[in-house]
């Protein structure tokens, strides 16, 4: 059985990162499996990324998002969603297909680091 994708946004409340359900634009919910309870987060909008699902070479997830800045080599660019062509997750004029076995480096995000894309 698959899961609802993961999400994560920044915490309207202090900037720190949370991921969980998209449940609304603004609110991603968390669920402690532990305790069995869920918790509603408030976020700013404008941060909410999509997991890309993406695994490498050796099927380990690299919890990457769309909007975090990839290094593949001597490109760096961020991850975007193109909604054109049926929502595929994109670096570059790239696409990132999952059975490539993706390398990369994650260095930042367009939210917290984006000064990592100056000039590129």
């Amino acid at each position: 059985m698959s899961s609802p994708r993961k999400y994560r946004g920044l915490r309207a409340d202090n900037g720190e990162w949370v991921k969980g359900f998209l449940a609304a634009p603004d609110q991603i919910m968390t669920w402690d499996e532990e305790l069995g309870v869920g918790s509603m987060i408030q976020v700013i909008p404008e941060s909410v990324g999509q997991d890309t699902g993406l695994k490498d070479k050796d099927g380990v997830d690299l919890d990457w998002y769309a909007g975090d800045i990839i290094q593949k080599g001597e490109i760096i660019r961020a991850i975007t969603v193109d909604w054109e062509h049926g929502m595929r997750f994109m670096l570059g004029k790239h696409i990132l297909c999952k059975q490539d076995g993706i390398n990369g480096t994650k260095l930042g995000d367009i939210h917290t680091t984006p000064e990592l894309l100056e000039d590129k």
